[in-house]
C-alpha cells in the first residue's frame, strides 16, 4: 500500500524507504541506553524506513519480542496490535464483560483486536467479513459469531447474539454506510471507534439515535501521532503484554495466509 501511495508515512519523511514497523536484533547502543543490551530481540513502530536492513530507534519505542514469537512473526505485531490495543483500552475503555464487535475481521488490526478483546475480558466477540474463509479464521481466533454484512442485517445479527442488548464496543474500518448500521447495532452507552474508512469517507448519521443511546463515536489513527504519544502507547502495551504473550496465533495466522 505504501509503494502505491495509499498509506503515506507521517511528514516530514526521513527516508525514501517504506515500512512503519520492524522486528530485529540490537546491534549497537547509544551511550545513555540502560534498559537494552546487544543481541536483544525487539520490535516497534517507525515513522518510515522499516524495510531497510538497519534502523535507528529511540529506546522507548522498543518492545521486547515475546519468547513465543519468532522475529518473522514479531514483525507483524507493532502496527496491528498497538492500533487494536489503543482502540480497545484507551478509546473504548473496554471492561470485563463487554461485547465487542470487530469489522474487517480478517485484517491485521482485526485479528489483533479479536484476540486482545478476549484477553482483556470481553464476554463476547463478534466479527464481520464478506469472505467465508476469513470468517472461519476469525472463529478459530475466538470469535463467537462471524457475520456476513452483505447477507445479514448487522443490527439483527448482533441483536440475536446479545439478546437484543447490542455491542458495547464496535471497531470499524469501513465507514461509509456502515456507520448507520453501527449506530443501530450498538448497546446503550456503547463506544464506536472509527479506525479507517475503506467503505467511504462520508456517511449519514441518525443523530437522534446517537443521542438516545448515549453513544460515543471516536476517530483514531496511529501513524500521524507525535513520537512522544507513540512512545507512551508502546510502553503501556509492553508493560501489559510482554513478555507474557497469549496471542501468538495472530502472527502465525497471517504468516500462513501470506504463504
Amino acid at each position: 500500500m505504501q509503494r502505491q501511495g495509499n498509506y503515506p508515512p507521517p511528514k516530514p519523511r526521513s527516508y525514501d524507504i517504506p515500512g512503519l514497523e520492524f522486528a530485529g536484533t540490537i546491534e549497537a547502543l547509544g551511550a545513555d541506553v540502560r534498559d537494552w543490551q546487544l543481541s536483544d530481540h525487539v520490535l516497534g513502530l517507525l515513522a518510515d524506513g522499516g524495510h531497510a536492513t538497519q534502523v535507528t530507534v529511540h529506546e522507548r519505542m522498543l518492545v521486547r519480542v515475546p519468547p513465543a514469537l519468532s522475529l518473522t512473526e514479531a514483525a507483524i505485531v507493532p502496527e496491528a496490535f498497538l492500533t487494536a490495543y489503543d482502540a480497545l483500552a484507551d478509546k473504548a475503555a473496554l471492561q470485563a464483560g463487554d461485547t465487542v464487535l470487530v469489522h474487517a475481521a480478517g485484517s491485521g488490526v482485526g485479528t489483533a483486536a479479536i484476540q486482545l478483546a478476549r484477553a482483556m475480558g470481553a464476554t463476547q466477540v463478534l466479527a464481520t467479513s464478506r469472505s467465508e474463509w476469513k470468517r472461519q479464521q476469525s472463529l478459530a481466533l475466538g470469535v463467537d459469531r462471524a457475520i456476513d454484512p452483505e447477507r445479514e442485517s448487522l443490527a439483527r445479527a448482533v441483536g440475536e447474539a446479545t439478546g437484543d442488548r447490542g455491542a458495547d464496543i464496535i471497531l470499524d474500518f469501513l465507514g461509509g454506510e456502515m456507520l448507520a448500521a453501527n449506530v443501530q447495532a450498538a448497546a446503550l452507552a456503547g463506544h464506536i471507534v472509527q479506525i479507517a474508512h475503506l467503505g467511504g469517507r462520508s456517511a449519514t448519521l441518525d443523530i437522534r439515535t446517537l443521542m438516545d443511546k448515549r453513544l460515543q463515536l471516536r476517530g483514531t489513527t496511529l501513524r500521524s501521532r507525535p513520537p512522544e504519544a507513540k512512545m507512551a502507547l508502546t510502553q503501556q502495551f509492553a508493560a501489559r503484554w510482554c513478555p507474557s504473550w497469549p496471542m501468538a496465533a495472530c502472527a502465525r495466522c497471517w504468516i500462513a495466509a501470506l504463504g
